[in-house]
């Protein structure tokens, strides 16, 4: 395990922000806490047992992710049990995370976080090297916050079903991909809002929902960070760009995926976008706001 305290002060007191209104996991302590399996058949995320979820994502996640950390280990005084690894790249949308293997796009990004967080593996002999924390259990669930950008045609809406299928395969690529490596659990959700690509962002949820429908046993719907997001721009994004989580907005984005996972373990959700973001996910808000000429 890592001691607490090795996390940044900065992020202890941006935690401080978002901790009075966030629920805490229930913690079943052990005398030492061993590697677990990820909670994929029936079994619960924060059950006292140590293991370590991944974080796939871009720019637009540098920080929040460490936060939700700490709000996963709140049960436990001075050390981490539920560890968090960030392995968000640069301008690495789901294109990017795809690459095929030797180009510049999948070493920065896939290769790179197999090197940090994955290594030694026993399905490639051919990578050498140790991961950062040795003594940490290999990831075996994944967080996925992502954007089909620069990926694959822009869908105009829920009826276009050519753009939708290409979106879904990229990102069933990628989650078979992280699959072969060890993840036995994905939560994949879109990206935030961005309002210098609407409704291209908002759009990439009708593929999120025919992936979804694939009905792959180890994926599952992760929160609504869009319509969220969106609510609160640009307060909640920095400024000039409007477009990148400021403090604030990193904490919100952190306890939307907390409170998520414990409806996981609460057994609040199936692997579909009715249950996971509930009635009116289907409308295209951008679309509707646009014809009401808003």
């Amino acid at each position: 395990m890592r001691p607490i305290h090795a996390l940044s002060a900065l992020l202890v007191a941006q935690l401080v922000l978002v901790l009075a209104s966030t629920p805490a996991a229930e913690p079943r302590r052990q005398e030492a806490a061993a590697p677990a399996a990820a909670a994929g058949s029936g079994g619960r995320l924060f059950d006292g047992e140590e293991k370590t979820f991944v974080f796939v994502g871009y720019s637009t996640s540098y920080r929040w992710p460490n936060i939700l950390e700490l709000m996963m280990n709140r049960p436990f005084e001075d050390q981490i049990v539920y560890h968090v690894m960030n392995a968000a790249a640069g301008g690495a949308p789901v294109g990017t995370w795809i690459a095929e293997p030797g180009t510049r796009d999948y070493e920065r990004s896939y290769l790179r976080m197999l090197r940090d967080y994955f290594l030694p593996l026993p399905n490639r002999p051919e990578l050498e090297g140790r991961r950062r924390y040795p003594n940490v259990p290999r990831p075996t669930i994944a967080l996925l916050q992502q954007s089909l950008q620069l990926t694959t045609p822009i869908i105009q809406g829920p009826d276009d079903e050519a753009n939708v299928r290409a979106g879904a395969d990229a990102m069933q690529k990628l989650c078979e991909r992280l699959h072969a490596d060890g993840v036995e659990l994905i939560f994949i959700t879109t990206h935030i809002y961005k309002y210098t690509h609407e409704p291209q962002v908002e759009h990439e949820k009708y593929a999120l929902a025919e992936l979804l429908r694939r009905d792959l046993p180890y994926v599952w719907p992760g929160p609504e960070v869009w319509r969220a997001t969106k609510a609160r721009w640009p307060e909640i994004f920095t400024q000039p760009d409007q477009v990148h989580l400021n403090k604030l907005g990193d904490g919100v984005d952190a306890r939307l995926w907390y409170e998520h996972l414990l409806r996981y373990d609460r057994g609040e959700l199936e692997r579909n976008l009715d249950s996971a973001w509930g009635p009116g996910w289907e409308e295209s808000v951008t679309l509707a706001e646009r014809a009401a000429g808003g």
